[in-house]
């Protein structure tokens, strides 16, 4: 069975500058930020492993967008395409057609496919959605497609580190996260900063796999960093709100 897992990946501007966000992202109904990452894991033998986002115009003016692919690491002797509106050849990387989004209004239109040909390995891609009217605005996320014999998340786990998203976010009165972590490993933690970059909070990882909980009851309301660490290599950063 599919399994379908969402972990975060924050990179500073590799690809694109934008001016000012006028589109969202969501993942499964949840606001997904800008650079986060979705991992689509199934069998090499399956014949397409899929992945949806839905954008969402929040500017006040309508907006005519497209839609690019970049291939970021390529599995030779596989293919993959990209639908926005209608479905595109494996040689089309940016949408010869359009989607026309009022304020406020959302589009499902676009999917991801990437076509393993029974070959075990991880494709890695970016989407990218932007104005017409305005390229530099773009928003993007990647997806790892990882087309393996060993599909449970145990296995994925076993060479790769998996942190969910924090949950709830915004957080009340504690914070907790889903992880898995590369078999080995000595010490790994999730460290919280407050916008000064002051370190307010540490917690270690218990085991390669589990749920990690963080009590915030004396931290004030606003907004944080959280950076997982592993190794002490840190393996990616990312916003928590506290709002009571």
């Amino acid at each position: 069975m599919k399994k379908l897992v969402l972990s975060l990946l924050v990179l500073l501007g590799f690809f694109f500058v934008s001016t000012a966000q006028v589109l969202e992202l969501y993942h499964d109904g949840e606001l997904f930020e800008m650079g986060e990452k979705v991992t689509v894991v199934d069998y090499p033998q399956t014949f397409e492993l899929v992945s949806h986002i839905s954008v969402k115009n929040v500017s006040s003016q309508n907006l005519t967008l497209f839609c690019r692919k970049i291939e970021l690491e390529v599995v030779p002797g596989t293919s993959n395409t990209f639908c926005w509106g209608i479905c595109f050849a494996p040689s089309v990387y940016l949408s010869p057609l359009t989607i026309v989004l009022d304020p406020g209004e959302t589009t499902d239109e676009f999917s991801g496919h990437y076509k393993p040909a029974g070959i075990t390995g991880i494709n890695k891609m970016c989407y990218s959605f932007f104005p017409q009217s305005n390229p530099n605005d773009s928003t993007y996320f990647y997806v790892d497609y990882f087309a393996t014999p060993n599909v449970g998340i145990n296995d994925l786990g076993a060479n790769r580190v998996f942190v969910s998203n924090p949950y709830p976010n915004p957080a009340t009165s504690q914070v907790s996260f889903d992880y898995n972590l590369p078999e080995g490993t000595t010490r790994a933690t999730i460290n919280i900063h407050n916008l000064l970059g002051a370190k307010v909070k540490e917690i270690n990882f218990s085991g390669f796999a589990g749920k990690a909980t963080i009590d915030v009851n004396d931290l004030n309301d606003g907004i944080y960093f959280y950076s997982v660490k592993v190794a002490n290599e840190i393996q990616e950063t990312k916003r928590l709100v506290i709002s009571r």
